[in-house]
């Protein structure tokens, strides 16, 4: 017997074992660390009069006594109830809107920290933690539009990804988690609220939750409860409005026109899913790998799975014979399509982890609904095709977790080969991390200059986008407001920007008297304003002071014929807008 050597595996040896793992960590947290850093400080740059300043002058609206959907009629509102008591909480302690969008950043900074958090929690018990925690800080990167706010795509995505990774808490626990589903299900519902058409990708969640019999009846009984209590939040809207305010909503989107379309335009987004996101090489190769392990399934063949987003970075790195999509032009949308493609790489995936129970509920849980929620979010938006990654994150992070989870199965029967599968695991999120953080400092939004020009130089001193660096026009167009702001705009003064220009209720304290407080005049066919002077007949109101901004179009000329009759008179003119004061009644 002293003749026998019994030759042990070399991962069972504690020292090479510690010590690849120590590596493994540093390298993990050198990561996450890094992107949380680059992300924070991307949160000074850019300023923004259009969108985001809208996601932040909803909740700010409310917060000066507006009543939400009786008082604006735009959908895009209920997200910001949802923000509301964070923006209450800072007019307390800071007095005025001074550096609102800057805090209104970090809000979403933690938000996107706490979606990571719930896709750590789900999958850190099967995939090494690790690992594990590189995929989380995907959900950090990825910023739609490269706007860094709470709005209805930004929590749209958000809750969904929550509410369906919390579903995959206790797959591989004896024991069940009861407030992981109590969670999952209201973080579902607050996606329905804040995006509606995600109803269809809860419901395909809901149904393999609540119609299987491997799901214990507690577990169906706390999604419910969990969904039942965020439904409360429409409800208590509704009751404090009225019923009668929904007449008006429904009014106002026959005013601007549904976003959305018929069956044609279903059809069209599933064809450019294919057409415009910059995956159609991979997919080809994709088949052309699955045909392969169909037919032959050769142990090596798991090796080209962390291929499929190399080549996703390489097509969108790539030049298209001028510019690069990422290092040139990056703009919001290229994050959108590059997520599109990821998220598509499941079903080619997916036959190398049928087997693991693991694989298949990621794939039943998260693939699939995502999947559908994309359709819908393609759907029901006039951004198309882009707009399917708000509902199709969560199927981009659950390929990403199959690619990780085929190569975690695969046999390692030599010391390269556990390395090689070790440091694919780890490169394969490393690959989709790093397009999403070089494209958020590539594209600034609402800035004509990428952030990497350095023009960005100027901070701002006061105001709302205080402590945010812009160019040095911009800078001056800011202060320049704030002055004449501050000259006419008296204490009990409401007020009304138009158009496109919603930033301007966020430099003043006056409450805004409108249907809603983004009046469009963008595009060819300029939305009619029937439904915002319907708004002033009905209640008996109108705005005392209001700023008409010169690139303004009003073709049905219902507003323009209200300030520029005898009602008002002009007060200010500037290069920028003309300014129209109420009369004031004289005594007889």
């Amino acid at each position: 017997m002293e003749h026998i050597n019994i030759k042990r595996p070399f991962f069972s040896k504690v020292g090479n074992f510690n010590l690849a793992m120590t590596f493994e960590i540093a390298v993990a947290m050198g990561v996450v660390l890094a992107v949380l850093f680059l992300t924070w400080r991307r949160l000074f740059y850019g300023v923004d009069f259009t969108d985001e300043a809208f996601y932040i002058a909803l909740p700010y609206r409310f917060s000066l006594g507006d009543i939400p959907l009786k008082d604006e009629q735009n959908l895009a509102q209920l997200a910001g109830v949802l923000v509301m008591p964070f923006t209450r909480i800072f007019l307390y302690f800071q007095g005025n809107t001074d550096g609102i969008v800057l805090f209104s950043r970090h809000l979403h900074f933690v938000f996107t920290v706490l979606v990571g958090s719930s896709v750590f929690i789900a999958t850190q018990r099967t995939l090494r933690w690790s690992v594990a925690l590189m995929v989380s800080v995907i959900c950090v990167v990825f910023v739609p539009f490269n706007i860094h706010g709470l709005s209805y795509n930004t929590m749209g995505c958000g809750f969904l990804t929550m509410g369906c990774f919390l579903g995959m808490v206790d797959q591989d626990r004896d024991s069940v988690s009861r407030w992981a589903y109590f969670f999952s299900g209201m973080c579902h519902c607050l996606a329905i609220l804040v995006y509606p058409t995600l109803l269809a990708p809860v419901c395909v969640y809901a149904i393999v939750v609540l119609f299987n019999s491997n799901y214990l009846r507690v577990q169906r009984v706390n999604y419910v409860r969990g969904g039942l209590l965020a439904a409360m939040i429409p409800l208590a809207l509704v009751l404090r409005a009225g019923v009668g305010s929904l007449s008006s909503i429904v009014d106002y989107f026959r005013s601007v026109g549904v976003q959305g379309g018929g069956w044609g335009k279903l059809v069209d987004v599933i064809v450019n899913f294919y057409l415009q996101s910059p995956h159609v090489n991979i997919l080809l190769t994709g088949m052309g790998i699955l045909a392969i392990w169909h037919f032959f399934k050769p142990r090596w063949m798991r090796f080209v799975l962390p291929l499929l987003p190399f080549l996703l970075v390489f097509c969108a790195v790539s030049t298209d014979g001028t510019e690069s999509l990422y290092f040139v032009v990056a703009n919001g949308t290229a994050s959108l399509y590059f997520v599109v493609g990821i998220s598509l790489l499941g079903p080619f995936v997916y036959p190398f982890v049928a087997h693991d129970k693991f694989g298949g509920g990621v794939f039943r849980l998260i693939w699939w609904p995502s999947f559908i929620g994309g359709l819908v979010t393609a759907w029901s938006s006039s951004n198309g095709t882009a707009n399917g990654a708000i509902g199709m994150f969560p199927a981009a992070l659950a390929s990403t977790i199959l690619i990780i989870r085929a190569l975690q199965l695969m046999p390692s029967v030599s010391k390269i080969m556990h390395a090689s599968r070790n440091v694919m695991m780890m490169a394969t999120p490393a690959l989709i991390i790093a397009p999403l953080l070089i494209g958020g400092y590539v594209d600034v939004y609402g800035e004509p200059v990428p952030l990497t020009s350095k023009l960005l130089t100027e901070r701002v001193a006061t105001g709302p986008y205080r402590g945010i660096k812009t160019t040095e026009q911009k800078n001056v167009l800011i202060n320049k407001f704030s002055q004449d702001l501050a000259l006419l705009v008296r204490p009990n003064d409401t007020i009304l920007f138009f158009s496109d220009f919603p930033a301007g209720y966020l430099f003043t304290n006056a409450r805004p008297v409108a249907n809603t407080i983004w009046l469009s005049s963008l595009g060819p066919k300029p939305p009619d304003l029937t439904s915002t002077i319907k708004f002033y007949q009905k209640n008996g109101i109108k705005p005392s002071l209001v700023f008409l901004l010169k690139k303004s179009r009003d073709p049905s000329g219902l507003l323009f014929n209200m300030v520029k009759g005898n009602g008002y008179r002009k007060i200010f003119d500037s290069e920028s807008y003309d300014v129209y004061r109420t009369q004031e009644k004289t005594k007889s």
